[in-house]
């Protein structure tokens, strides 16, 4: 259920949900607890619940409350907080209703009860002298003035039986990778029969194809495969996880923690060298999978073995590959060749080619062709050879169309934006950052030419106005939108509108569950990104920021935060606060379950970590220690999704990796420079007379939208 919620806003009342529990539930009850969440029902969902009976409604409700708590609140109990870190009772579900009513009809109410309680200033630890004292929590009574900001609710619609069967096939069918939620969710719905082999024979896998191999028969999953790096995905998927060991560290006199390996999934990118451990059953279907790909043909199979040439080396060793000479005989002659060296590539070709030949081969290769092109057009403007220059242009106007959409739109930010700079930053596989240096280069021609062709190939598949410029903090999700998981699907870069005033208060929060010291930082910087201010355990005040005090011990569950006081800051001079989560003492984040995340207040009342307050959540579950969640822009008054990770030593901190996170500011900030936005896409999508798209609009239907490209 937590993937149709946080994938698509939608509740699947499937029959196993709606089994009759051991209590009942009314829909008010379940009404009640979607608002603790900031959630309401659709129409449709609400008349969804009403047919089902009470005991059904009853077992929905569980399983909703148990869900909603891990997709946006209390995942885990944490410590108690400071005094001045307020904590109320949950309004009742009367005036509950009565606010989203009266909200609905423009008129701004807010009332709450309030009760406080603290914890010891100095360790952060529970302790009775700092418990509950009404005398003394009345010097922290503020009363709340009507007029009072109320956060939007979310929508939760009704996820029926075809809603999950297209939803299981847009996602099959953009190119973007599966995020875990996404690959869960379409394991769910094709082991349920929501979606079919059939569905999904014309849908573009790539490296998602081994993920599901146990989904497929191996007929139906060999007529899927188009080239034997397929083949060696499932080589590596097969070998399963590995075990990473992990580095213990501790406080020397405190303790030292005993931090259990983590076992590292397969890397389907194939980036990395894979270490392979097959059963003789294993290596005969990836074997049998090769044969097959080289009997009913492969464009040039002899690049793609030898594009990973020490992989394919090293899974011919270990399968011991001639004992299949007369099971697959293509397959041991390729792979005898590729162990030998007499397989020449076509990246071998390439390089001994001259300029005219270069064009030649990347011709009849398209996406080489589209990765080298900025490296032709370089080689042609120094011979400065018109003949050349016609060449490529014209191989350009044939080779286009043979390129998937998503490509074409990154190459077209690359020609217009990037190219256009000498300092840039480059995004790693990792997550981390790289700052380079390179020649202005201009391209005006070949951008002039592909936007003529994504014109006349895509106009009109998107049923929005192709117009329109609030979709540029709205980005196209590549492979790097779900290095950590979140409440929301958000791309990195993206940019959510929080409609801030100075009377808001935002709440950045960190809560984790393990026995080391996590710490949670927010850096202060103005306009022209130079930094005015650092809040963290070694300065709990900065302008406008409060920090609740340095925990040390997460073992019991603890939790950080920082008060932000939009109004104070905006009159500071500040516009970006980041909001950083690192490991100051411990393993990385893959080892323990941490979160981090932003609610919007009032700045005076408010439970520490009330879920409908909440704006984003995220898991921190890179491998690295140190993560940059989050940018909030008090110009623009916008939450800016970062998800940038760093390789910081033990016990380093913002004051000792300050000069990175400037370049991450940076980088973030002027994302757009790099990536492709869906106002770009609009711009060649878009339908003339349509209405004008919303960032949510697209976000309801972005598996949709990106199945379209994909198919276009």
């Amino acid at each position: 259920m937590t993937s149709t919620i946080s994938l698509f806003g939608a509740l699947h009342l499937d029959p196993e949900t709606c089994l009759e529990g051991g209590h009942d539930a009314s829909v008010e009850d379940i009404m009640a607890l979607l608002m603790d969440y900031r959630y309401v029902p659709s129409p449709a969902l609400l008349k969804a619940l009403y047919d089902c009976t009470p005991a059904q409604r009853g077992n929905v409700f569980t399983m909703l409350k148990s869900e909603l708590r891990d997709l946006l609140g209390e995942s885990f109990q944490t410590l108690p907080l400071y005094r001045d870190f307020p904590n109320h009772e949950i309004v009742p579900f009367e005036l509950r209703v009565v606010l989203w009513i009266a909200r609905h009809l423009g008129i701004d109410i807010v009332e709450f009860d309030r009760a406080y309680y603290g914890a010891d200033p100095v360790t952060g630890f529970p302790d009775d002298t700092f418990t509950t004292d009404p005398d003394l929590d009345a010097a922290f009574h503020v009363e709340l003035e009507d007029g009072s900001v109320r956060r939007d609710l979310r929508f939760l619609k009704l996820a029926d039986n075809d809603f999950i069967r297209n939803k299981v096939i847009d996602i099959m069918s953009n190119l973007t990778p599966l995020s875990s939620g996404e690959l869960e969710f379409v394991e769910w719905a094709i082991s349920a029969g929501y979606a079919t082999a059939e569905d999904l024979q014309v849908v573009k896998f790539r490296e998602k194809l081994p993920l599901l191999r146990g989904l497929f028969s191996t007929e139906d999953y060999a007529a899927m495969c188009n080239s034997v790096t397929d083949a060696l995905r499932l080589a590596v998927h097969l070998t399963g996880t590995t075990t990473k060991k992990a580095v213990t560290s501790g406080y020397g006199w405190s303790y030292t923690p005993s931090i259990p390996d983590v076992a590292v999934e397969p890397d389907l990118s194939l980036k990395t060298p894979p270490r392979f451990d097959l059963k003789t059953s294993e290596a005969k279907k990836v074997v049998d999978l090769v044969e097959h790909i080289l009997v009913h043909g492969s464009t040039d199979f002899e690049t793609d073995f030898l594009r990973h040439e020490e992989k394919w080396k090293r899974f011919a060793e270990h399968v011991r590959i001639r004992q299949f000479t007369k099971r697959a005989p293509k397959t041991v002659e390729a792979l005898v060749a590729v162990r030998s060296g007499e397989m020449q590539s076509w990246e071998a070709r390439y390089e001994k080619a001259s300029l005219e030949g270069k064009i030649d081969l990347a011709m009849k290769r398209p996406g080489a062709f589209i990765r080298r092109l900025a490296a032709l057009h370089r080689g042609v403007s120094a011979a400065m050879d018109r003949a050349l220059e016609d060449k490529l242009l014209r191989t350009c106007r044939s080779v286009f169309p043979q390129v998937d959409v998503m490509k074409l739109l990154q190459l077209h930010v690359h020609l217009t934006r990037t190219l256009g700079r000498r300092q840039r930053i480059h995004a790693l596989p990792d997550g981390t950052l790289m700052a380079s240096e390179a020649e202005v280069q201009d391209m005006f021609d070949i951008a002039s030419e592909l936007e003529g062709h994504l014109s006349a190939r895509l106009s009109g598949i998107l049923p929005w106005a192709p117009e329109n410029e609030d979709l540029k903090g709205l980005f196209v999700p590549a492979a790097n939108r779900t290095a950590s998981q979140s409440d929301q699907r958000f791309s990195r870069g993206d940019r959510t509108t929080l409609n801030l005033t100075d009377a808001d208060t935002v709440r950045a929060f960190l809560h984790w569950k393990e026995r080391c010291d996590v710490d949670l930082s927010v850096l202060s910087f103005n306009a022209s990104v130079e930094q005015v201010g650092s809040c963290s355990y070694m300065s709990l005040t900065s302008p406008a920021c409060r920090h609740s005090g340095d925990i040390l011990d997460g073992s019991a569950g603890a939790a950080e935060y920082v008060d932000i006081q939009v109004g104070e800051a905006r009159g500071n001079g500040i516009r970006y606060l980041v909001l950083i989560g690192n490991v100051f003492s411990g393993s990385s984040f893959d080892h323990f379950p941490c979160y981090i995340g932003a609610m919007i207040r009032d700045g005076k009342s408010g439970s520490h970590l009330e879920p409908s307050t909440v704006e984003t959540k995220m898991s921190l579950d890179s491998d690295k220690r140190a993560t940059t969640a989050a940018i909030l822009d008090l110009e623009t008054g916008e939450l800016i999704y970062a998800d940038t990770h760093a390789n910081w030593r033990e016990r380093s901190n913002v004051r000792t990796e300050k000069a990175g996170l400037k370049q991450t500011l940076e980088y973030i900030v002027d994302y757009h420079a790099y990536r492709a936005t869906f106002e770009d896409v609009l711009r060649f999508a878009g339908t003339e007379g349509g209405l004008r798209a919303t960032c949510q609009d697209v976000r309801d239907d972005i598996d949709g939208v990106l199945s379209k490209l994909s198919a276009a």
